[in-house]
């Protein structure tokens, strides 16, 4: 199975000069929408009130959720951890 002869014009590329030292192009960023960028930005609010927030709930008379290094206790609800060395 012999492919009929093609002929392939080939020109030439423009000659035109390019400098390798360019002054640097500015990049500019585009907004961004859609579902899951909506959705981004509700888990970010979500983990930011989470954050702030859990220093304020409190939990029979003490905070709910507390990493006590000085006595090698966490607190997380009702639950008491004791880390082990």
């Amino acid at each position: 199975m012999n492919a009929p002869d093609k002929v392939v014009p080939i020109a030439p590329a423009p000659a035109e000069e390019v400098s390798l030292y360019e002054i640097r192009k500015k990049i500019h960023p585009r907004a961004v929408t859609g579902g899951f960028a909506t959705l981004r930005w509700a888990a970010v609010a979500f983990t930011q009130v989470v954050f702030y927030g859990l220093p304020w709930l409190m939990w029979n008379d003490r905070q709910a959720v507390l990493f006590d290094l000085g006595a090698r206790k966490f607190y997380i609800g009702g639950l008491v951890f004791w880390p082990r060395t």
